[in-house]
């Protein structure tokens, strides 16, 4: 199966963050990000195929949460 390239918006209780990570499926994507950053909330797990700027990212993360995207 081919990976794919998804962001993953977190907040660390005083800033956004913004990092790229590739997998098979979108589940696994919030899986890896809710494993391998446990000291920040994942806000949003966003296909690089939306073609969002990082500020639209952020701006769509603060609007979703996180049983509106499918969890």
């Amino acid at each position: 199966m081919e990976t794919k390239l998804y962001w993953l918006v977190y907040w660390d209780g005083h800033k956004h963050h913004v990092g790229p990570h590739r997998a098979e499926t979108r589940q696994l994507a919030v899986r890896h990000g809710l494993e391998h950053e446990p000291d920040m909330t994942l806000l949003a797990v966003i296909s690089d195929e939306m073609n969002l700027t990082v500020q639209q990212m952020l701006e769509l993360a603060e609007v979703l949460e996180l049983a509106e995207v499918g969890w």
